[in-house]
């Protein structure tokens, strides 16, 4: 079974834009989330998902379109830029359920996070 570390829920994916809980745009990171079928999560669009006891589908995997940055919690600035696979920095995963959607950011472990 594979884990994704810091998986961060925002409400919104866009350009430009500062998400973060100062900014009130940040839902939460989730830790230890797990699946059956995940191996690479920039291409596993379809593949099941468990997060908390609810397990649902990827529907939608996003890679970055142009550079960006995160500020850790320490304060420090890390960057990222669009690529392509094995070598993404971070992707943009969407996953339904019932009707919800949810968006979220995972960044890879280079970000130590």
């Amino acid at each position: 079974m594979a884990t994704v570390h810091d998986l961060i829920e925002v409400p919104c994916v866009h350009a430009d834009t500062t998400l973060g809980p100062v900014n009130g745009n940040l839902v939460g990171v989730l830790d230890n989330v797990s699946s059956f079928d995940l191996n690479d999560i920039a291409s596993d669009r379809g593949d099941c998902i468990v997060i908390g006891v609810v397990s649902d589908r990827i529907d939608r995997v996003r890679e970055p379109s142009g550079s960006g940055r995160f500020t850790l919690g320490n304060g420090t600035d890390r960057s990222f830029d669009p690529g392509c696979e094995p070598d993404l920095s971070i992707v943009f995963p969407t996953v339904s359920h019932r009707g919800d959607i949810r968006r979220f950011i995972v960044p890879n472990d280079s970000f130590g996070m």
